[in-house]
């Protein structure tokens, strides 16, 4: 969901996660510079979505989350409010990774590529030059995914599996 009057110091539509769009296994970020600042940027999974109560805040949902890539004995884990988390801006390297192979030629336009995955599941990418533009992917329904858990959702979606990323 965007934010539609926040922006953030690089002049874009601040990003909000909700509840509804999250699932085990959603690849995000942890943005809180009082609990874990230490981790700012460091990509996270989402292992567990619960609800909690405090006293003063009332209901709230949390998440446990690991890293994506752990340090070499690093086995902890962290858990954070909903609020805190920020989706994953999707790029090629993250489409390679999650095994798709790239069409060359596809189209003329230089800024749109096909990404193909080994059963056929089709992802056309676009990558846009413009500083300010609100949607950096889609995929053939013409639909813009600009972050990772958007594609995770999709592809389980549509798969019943989940997309598996390769370090």
């Amino acid at each position: 969901m965007y934010q539609n009057s926040t922006k953030n110091n690089m002049d874009t539509i601040q990003y909000v996660m909700h509840l509804s769009e999250l699932r085990f296994g959603n690849f995000v970020l942890i943005e809180n510079e009082k609990h874990h600042p230490e981790i700012k940027n460091i990509p996270m999974v989402v292992k567990s979505i619960s609800r909690n109560y405090w006293q003063g805040e009332g209901y709230f949902y949390y998440c446990e989350l690991d890293k994506l890539i752990p340090e070499k004995y690093d086995l902890k884990n962290y858990s954070q409010k909903i609020e805190f988390l920020k989706p994953i801006i999707l790029t090629e390297e993250y489409l390679l990774k999650f095994g798709f192979t790239k069409i060359n030629d596809h189209f003329e336009n230089e800024n749109c590529w096909v990404y193909i995955l080994k059963n056929y599941f089709e992802f056309e990418h676009i990558f846009s030059k413009l500083k300010n533009s609100e949607s950096d992917g889609r995929v053939n329904m013409h639909k813009y995914y600009k972050y990772v858990h958007e594609l995770q959702n999709l592809y389980f979606t549509i798969n019943s599996i989940e997309l598996v990323y390769s370090a």
